[in-house]
């Protein structure tokens, strides 16, 4: 049971996660990506033989380097995406369907407003907080509702 939790949980952080760093290296005005770019001009501005030779520094910084940070940004996110896929469904082969989806879906919704808070700075509000509960409220009752539901439909078998 305890390991069920455990999975459910971590595909839903490995899910925002891979959000996460999809839109980080592959959106087209990523900050990361720009950061990236400065860091490496940066390094090779302090040399005046590497200034006389612009051109080599700016393919590198400008081309060579946000190119290849995208692919290992982009394989990253597969990665995190197959890992969640994988968690997801040996919890769902080992507990019941509900609650699988129901703690999933909650550390999904949890995790993306974190790290949209600390990354993006995103304003997190009572009325964000406030939706956040009445959420995990429902599915929580949902959750309840579907068990008790497979145990009456188990009962009846038993007793046919």
């Amino acid at each position: 049971m305890a390991t069920v939790i455990i999975m459910s949980i971590s595909a839903g952080i490995l899910g925002a996660l891979g959000a996460l760093i999809g839109k980080l290296s592959l959106s087209a005005d990523s900050p990361f990506i720009k950061h990236i770019t400065k860091i490496c001009r940066e390094y090779y501005n302090w040399d005046l033989i590497n200034t006389i030779i612009e051109s080599t520094i700016d393919i590198k910084c400008n081309y060579s380097l946000p190119y290849f940070s995208r692919v290992l940004g982009f394989s990253l996110m597969i990665y995190c995406n197959a890992l969640m896929l994988t968690l997801f469904l040996k919890a769902l082969g080992k507990g019941s369907t509900i609650e699988v989806v129901v703690l999933n879906s909650a550390a999904n919704f949890i995790t993306t407003g974190i790290l949209g808070k600390l990354v993006f700075r995103e304003i997190v509000t009572t009325k964000w907080i406030l939706g956040l509960i009445l959420i995990s409220l429902g599915m929580t009752l949902v959750s309840i509702a579907g068990q008790e539901k497979g145990s009456i439909k188990s009962e009846k078998n038993i007793k046919n």
